[in-house]
């Protein structure tokens, strides 16, 4: 039973998408550079393996739908693999009751991408550091990270203390932010 009516609802999710992709999706891709039929094809997929999604495709349409349409209206596809844009399943009280619906989640590849369009930013780096690194962010007139990994010590995500962004102005100039353990 469960699995005729996965198969319906995906046949109904597939049906509604082909209508996205012949009316809304190429308005909102073509300035991407993103065919409507490879952003269809990876949401079918990311769907599909989800039972999650598709249940709150039932319960939710719109939720469903308009999490999509944010993606493909900056540019971002929505794939766990790609880790630009998410499909967030969540619970939600409805009166009595919960319901599922979906919410969009910018990977922060998705933010990279969108930092990297804007035309202002060149290159950005992303570090992690990590207890028995040296690291010594350096600010005022002259901003600075000096940081030096020690490899001899485990690596290990109980073992980070910071991590940080630097960026690469056209200008050649370099800006960076500095996260804490407690902040991430």
């Amino acid at each position: 039973m469960a699995l005729e009516l996965s198969k319906e609802v995906v046949s109904n999710f597939r049906n509604t998408m082909e209508k996205y992709q012949d009316k809304i999706l190429p308005a909102l891709l073509s300035k991407h550079g993103i065919s409507p039929e490879q952003f269809v094809q990876v949401v079918m997929s990311e769907v599909k393996k989800n039972e999650k999604l598709l249940q709150a495709f039932k319960e939710s349409p719109s939720s469903m739908f308009a999490s999509i349409l944010a993606g493909a209206e900056i540019g971002l596809i929505p794939s766990d693999m790609i880790g630009e844009f998410y499909l967030i399943p969540r619970n939600v009280k409805d009166g009595n009751k919960y319901k599922l619906i979906v919410t969009p989640l910018i990977g922060y590849k998705g933010l990279v991408s969108i930092l990297l369009r804007g035309g202002d930013i060149s290159r950005i780096h992303t570090e992690v550091v990590y207890e028995g690194d040296k690291f010594e962010p350096i600010y005022g007139l002259e901003p600075n990270i000096v940081h030096k990994p020690n490899f001899n010590v485990p690596r290990t995500s109980d073992k980070i203390t910071h991590a940080y962004a630097v960026a690469k102005l056209k200008s050649g100039e370099y800006q960076f932010a500095v996260m804490s353990r407690a902040e991430i």
